[in-house]
């Protein structure tokens, strides 16, 4: 739109008042008093504007300015508080304690670390830590998840490799201290004979001494078998999971005993499950295990669980976890312990009750005699613990039918250990035989499986290259052929003239060259695929 006149709708703008305004609202030291005369509009020339004066918070505020020093050292901290730092930097950066500097002897990386007092031990050489305490400048403390007698057991994450692990920290007592020597050895042991992780046996992942204390971690676990019976209201496992969780266990005592190594204390609480899902279980807790022939504690094994040679005095072996094994197995049955004595008395009676009474010659030569058996040695018949022997029926007990399963516990719970179950029988057993052949079946269809990957992939590597040279050469000759097949010279000896073949051998073999192609291309017998030919 066009206006004819736009004079008349021209604005005057006096800014007079607003200018007297603006500078009534400023402070008097922001005034600038002009000696320019006015303009025609009332508005001086020149004249700077300023704004008043508004406090911003900026980083640079009066604690910064007046302490350079402080300034620098937030810069350096926040450059270098990111772990994993070097000791020497580490050092640097913060205030340690000379017990602390000691501790960094050795290492070359800290991972993790929250300044704490180094508190005492606890009354009975306990370590006492609390949540997001450092263990070695590396792991960071959870939670606690387990308790015992041999210390504490925590869940850690590890800053060098961002996992979850178990750390397993063990009392500052001599014999709990060369016990967990014997366990480290032993776990080691075992790491060095099966180092892809297949047996059903927990893992070690590092070991270490941290201010007096010998520390264990492990791979870190769901929960025990006794968690999950606890879980089902001791309701007891079906059939197939108390199979495939028995096949794992005779599995793992079976390569223990290969590796001369009793575990000494195999209970629920000491299996734990790595996959809920698949029903994978492994055996944990080496606290109390030795090598065969090097036996360091007399006494072992929880009463519910005890091998009869164990309370007997006699010499023990293997054979006793073989026996803890078949009480395990009756209770996730069942839900309930098999022989639940509240001494070794009671436990005694409780196991004649089912399986009778042993010989007297093997009672004449055990070293408890006098506790347990008379002078003929035959079971002492005490008011409150006699039991008739043999009067419980183990199928009543273990209320089933399952043949197999009751044959499996019977055979061992035998009180003379070398005619116990041993696990290499045990695994060929008609129970759990079944699953050993399944197993054998998919290693062995498993390795039928990569061989056959391996030789496709080697044939596929050497016969595409070949195909494609042999059907390019083909396609390429064929494709010559068919257009000098209209031309009246051959195309062939106009390329022998180009590049000057004169003589006539070489023609001659050249031409031999093309009719063998043509011979290969029209016999039926060949040994590559053929494509159609093009016309």
């Amino acid at each position: 739109m066009k206006y004819s006149n736009p004079k008349k709708l021209s604005i005057h703008l006096d800014f007079t008042s607003f200018k007297t305004e603006l500078q009534n609202s400023l402070p008097s030291s922001t005034k600038k008093i002009s000696t320019q005369p006015n303009s025609p509009n009332g508005i001086a020339k020149n004249i700077k504007s300023y704004q008043p004066l508004i406090l911003v918070q900026s980083s640079y505020s009066s604690q910064n300015i007046l302490s350079p020093q402080k300034k620098k050292q937030t810069e350096l901290e926040s450059t270098f508080s990111k772990f994993p730092l070097l000791v020497d930097q580490f050092i640097k950066l913060y205030n340690l304690s000379k017990s602390e500097t000691s501790e960094l002897t050795g290492l070359k990386q800290v991972y993790y670390y929250k300044p704490s007092k180094i508190s005492s031990e606890g009354p009975n050489g306990d370590y006492l830590a609390n949540t997001k305490d450092h263990i070695r400048y590396q792991y960071e403390i959870i939670k606690q998840i387990g308790q015992g007698s041999f210390g504490q057991v925590y869940e850690v994450l590890d800053h060098k490799t961002k996992n979850i692990f178990a750390l397993k920290i063990i009392r500052n007592s001599d014999n709990l201290k060369k016990q967990a020597q014997v366990e480290t050895k032993i776990l080691l042991t075992i790491q060095e004979k099966d180092p892809m992780n297949i047996q059903a046996i927990v893992k070690l992942q590092d070991h270490f001494i941290f201010r007096g204390h010998q520390c264990l971690v492990f791979e870190k676990l769901d929960c025990t078998l006794f968690d999950m019976l606890k879980q089902q209201l001791f309701r007891g496992f079906d059939y197939e999971t108390l199979k495939k969780i028995t096949y794992q266990i005779v599995k793992g005592l079976n390569f223990l005993r290969q590796c001369n190594i009793v575990h000494c204390d195999l209970k629920p609480e000491n299996i734990m499950i790595s996959d809920i899902q698949q029903k994978v279980v492994k055996i944990v807790d080496f606290g109390t295990g030795c090598f065969e022939g090097d036996q360091f504690f007399t006494y072992i094994q929880s009463r519910y669980y005890r091998a009869p040679e164990v309370f007997f005095g006699l010499n023990y072996a293997y054979e006793i976890d073989m026996w803890s094994l078949a009480c395990v197995i009756a209770e996730l049955h069942t839900g309930k312990p098999l022989f639940p004595g509240e001494n070794e008395i009671e436990q005694f009676h409780l196991i004649m009750e089912v399986i009778g009474s042993p010989k007297p010659e093997f009672a004449l030569k055990c070293p408890r005699k006098k506790i347990f058996f008379d002078e003929l040695g035959y079971p002492k018949k005490t008011i409150k613990q006699y039991r008739k022997p043999k009067s419980i029926n183990l199928n009543e007990l273990l209320k089933t039918t399952e043949e197999d399963l009751v044959d499996f516990i019977q055979k061992c719970l035998v009180w003379e250990s070398e005619l116990r179950m041993k696990p290499n029988e045990a695994i060929q057993h008609p129970w759990i035989k079944n699953l050993a052949v399944q197993e054998k079946n998919k290693v062995i269809s498993f390795r039928n499986f990569k061989e056959n990957q391996i030789n496709k992939l080697s044939q596929q590597q050497f016969k595409e290259p070949f195909d494609k040279k042999i059907m390019g050469t083909i396609e390429k000759t064929k494709a010559f052929i068919s257009h000098n097949k209209n031309n009246s010279q051959p195309t062939i000896l106009n390329s022998a003239r180009n590049q000057d073949l004169s003589s006539f051998r070489q023609r001659q073999q050249m031409v031999q060259s093309i009719h063998q192609i043509l011979r290969q291309t029209q016999t039926k017998k060949s040994s590559f695929i053929r494509k159609p030919s093009i016309e």
